[in-house]
C-alpha cells in the first residue's frame, strides 16, 4: 500500500492525539518489535482483504495488561496507521492494526435508508458477519472473527508474549481487556462495538456516520457531516 502525504500527516496527527486520550506520556522505543501477519495465515476461510495486520509489542516497557486494536478507515489498512501503533505499543499495549473489509463508506452504504437502525445493522454485519440489503459479510471476515484468529495465531506462535490473555476459555474476545480504536469508517465500527461488548475504552476519530430523515437536520440549512468521539467505560 503506497501512503498519500495527507495519510501520513493524518497518522503523525492522530498519533499525538492518541496518547493525550491515554493520558500517558509516550516512552522510547527500545525492543519495540512488529509482526507481518496476513489474514489468510490465520484463517483459511479469510481469502479476500487479505492485507497484513500489523502487530507492534514493546518488551521493555512494562505491559497494561491491555490489547490496543485499531480500524482502518475506508479502502485502508493497517499500513497506513503505523505510527499510531507504534505508540499504543510504546505505551505497554499489546497493540493490532487489524484489516478488515471496509470497501465501502457507509454512508453511501446507508445515508438515504428510511430505517434510523440501517447504520447499525449494517456495521454489525461488518463486526460480527451478516446479511442485510446493503451490505453480505461471512462470519469468517467479520472484524470480531479475525481478530480473534489473529490473536489465536500469535498465543500460538510467541506464547511467551501472553497473547492469550485476550481471548476467553471459548476462544471468543476478552473485552475488557481491549481498547478498541479507528478512524472514519473504522471509528464508528469501534463505536458501537462500545454499545454491544465492554470494552475497556473506545477512541473514535473522524467518524461520519450522522442519520435524521433525508439526512437533513431539523432548523438547519445544510447537512451535519461530521463527528467524532472518545469513549471510557
Amino acid at each position: 500500500m503506497r501512503l498519500t502525504a495527507l495519510q501520513m500527516t493524518f497518522s503523525r496527527w492522530l498519533t499525538s492525539v492518541l496518547a493525550g486520550c491515554l493520558f500517558l506520556s509516550t516512552p522510547d522505543a527500545g525492543a519495540q518489535t512488529l509482526q507481518l501477519v496476513q489474514p489468510s495465515q490465520t484463517d483459511p476461510n479469510i481469502t479476500q482483504f487479505n492485507n497484513y495486520h500489523y502487530v507492534y509489542l514493546n518488551t521493555s516497557v512494562p505491559s497494561r495488561h491491555q490489547l490496543f486494536v485499531f480500524l482502518p478507515g475506508t479502502g485502508g489498512a493497517p499500513a497506513g496507521y503505523q505510527d499510531v501503533l507504534k505508540t499504543a505499543a510504546n505505551l505497554g499495549f499489546h497493540a493490532v492494526g487489524l484489516m478488515y473489509e471496509d470497501p465501502n463508506t457507509m454512508n453511501s452504504l446507508c445515508g438515504d435508508l428510511p430505517d434510523p437502525n440501517g447504520y447499525r445493522d449494517t456495521r454489525l454485519a461488518v463486526i460480527n458477519g451478516g446479511t442485510n440489503a446493503q451490505i453480505a459479510i461471512a462470519s469468517a471476515d467479520s472484524i470480531t472473527n479475525r481478530l480473534v484468529k489473529v490473536l489465536l495465531y500469535l498465543a500460538a506462535k510467541y506464547p511467551a508474549q501472553n497473547w492469550g490473555q485476550y481471548l476467553g476459555a471459548q476462544s471468543n474476545l476478552n473485552w475488557p481487556l481491549i481498547v478498541i480504536a479507528g478512524h472514519s469508517q473504522g471509528a464508528g465500527h469501534s463505536g458501537l462495538i462500545a454499545k454491544v461488548y465492554p470494552v475497556a475504552r473506545s477512541l473514535m476519530f473522524s467518524d461520519t456516520d450522522w442519520w435524521t430523515p433525508q439526512r437533513a437536520v431539523a432548523g438547519a440549512a445544510r447537512k451535519l457531516d461530521f463527528h467524532a468521539g472518545h469513549h471510557r467505560r
